[in-house]
């Protein structure tokens, strides 16, 4: 971003230069600051981005009480990582994508309660019928300029939550301070189905009650999967577009 001065990192953009879909808003002036891409306005599953309002609904609940706790042991539940392979915290279900977690979380919060909170989010689709264990892979669906909007909401504190929740969740997804002091806030998400994977971003900037939200969403079809570190590169490419 050449007005914020965040770190420009260079990305090697052969690999997706065609595939993905970006939006950017600027909170405090209200309006959407970058476009592009041709899915911007697509519907699609959230994958583990979904843990945003997870977050919230949860700390909202009272399900989760604040970053350390609760404290859910591992019990052999299937992962590809050994990181994952241990006890998890609220922050680190968030900072490894800790599937399970969110398996023991969605029941503890109640398929009742989840369907209120999408509908007060006005969250994409609305649609858990595939099941409160994982929906957020398969039947529910939301697209970028959607995750934005409900981005806006969240850091207005605009959302029918408890300052509590929006506190955590923010403390949660605190990913790290860029160039001239931008603190970056984030969550990835990935959803494969053979060799095709679909790649989001999704978060805020904020640096002196500045805020701007986004949302990055990278479609593939070759198996390759974006890691965390490329999507956030790509997003400060875009960012300094601005």
């Amino acid at each position: 971003m050449k007005k914020l001065m965040l770190c420009l990192l260079i990305v090697c953009s052969s690999l997706w230069s065609s595939e993905y879909s970006f939006v950017a808003y600027d909170v405090n002036a209200d309006k959407i600051v970058l476009q592009e891409g041709p899915n911007c306005n697509v519907r699609m599953a959230p994958a583990c981005s979904f843990n945003i309002a997870l977050s919230l609904m949860g700390f909202d609940s009272g399900v989760l009480i604040n970053e350390n706790v609760p404290e859910w042991p591992y019990e052999n539940q299937p992962t590809f990582w050994d990181s994952q392979k241990a006890d998890q915290t609220p922050k680190s279900w968030i900072q490894l994508s800790v599937f399970w977690f969110s398996q023991i979380l969605t029941p503890k919060i109640g398929a009742e309660k989840i369907n209120e909170y999408l509908a007060k989010f006005n969250y994409g689709n609305q649609d858990m019928s595939g099941g409160i264990a994982c929906a957020w892979l398969t039947t529910l669906k939301i697209s970028p300029m959607e995750q934005v909007h409900f981005l806006k909401k969240l850091v207005k504190h605009e959302l029918p939550v408890s300052e509590h929740a929006l506190q955590m969740t923010q403390n949660i997804l605190y990913t790290e301070t860029c160039g001239k002091g931008w603190n970056l806030f984030g969550k990835t998400g990935t959803t494969i189905e053979g060799d095709n994977v679909g790649a989001w971003y999704a978060g805020w900037i904020e640096k002196e009650g500045q805020f701007y939200v986004f949302a990055l969403n990278i479609q593939l079809d070759d198996g390759s999967i974006p890691t965390k570190a490329e999507r956030i590169e790509l997003t400060k490419t875009l960012l300094n577009k601005i």
